[in-house]
């Protein structure tokens, strides 16, 4: 009998849950919630201090500017962690067959950090976020077919 794990998640949260068929039918076995609060901070408290400065001729000055998003930086660090979290999971045989409910935005993140083992486990994604729904509306959302 295959194993199909369900992740829901956005760049703040992400629920696991598991059952043994594709389109569930009875309620999904909740597996585990991993949380990422950074991701919920305002950029301006992510920002540790203000960028430094550099003089561009004699009497002007400029600063230096982080190239990269606070927000995304911190999305993508949970984004890595999840895959990692997938990638122990798979070593231990703890599912077959993964389906991956994210936002278009985040799933592209998650596809960045996936190893080709686990990449080659995924059999359906749904691009929306979906975290804050309750079991029995995500089992619906997931028996919708293709």
């Amino acid at each position: 009998m295959h194993t199909y794990l369900f992740l829901i998640c956005n760049s703040s949260k992400a629920l696991v849950y598991s059952a043994h068929e594709k389109y569930p039918q009875k309620p999904l076995s909740f597996v585990i919630e991993l949380e990422h609060p950074d991701s919920r901070k305002k950029r301006k408290d992510l920002v540790t201090d203000r960028p430094g400065h550099f003089q561009t001729s004699h009497t002007a000055r400029s600063a230096y500017e982080d190239h990269i998003d606070p927000k995304e930086r911190e999305a993508d660090r949970f984004a890595k962690e999840i895959c990692l979290y997938l990638e122990e999971k798979l070593s231990q045989k703890t599912f077959d067959h993964l389906v991956l409910v994210a936002s278009i935005q985040f799933f592209s993140l998650l596809k960045k950090h996936l190893s080709t083992h686990v990449a080659n486990t995924i059999i359906r994604s749904i691009h929306k976020d979906h975290v804050h729904q309750s079991e029995p509306e995500l089992r619906a959302i997931l028996n919708q077919r293709e």
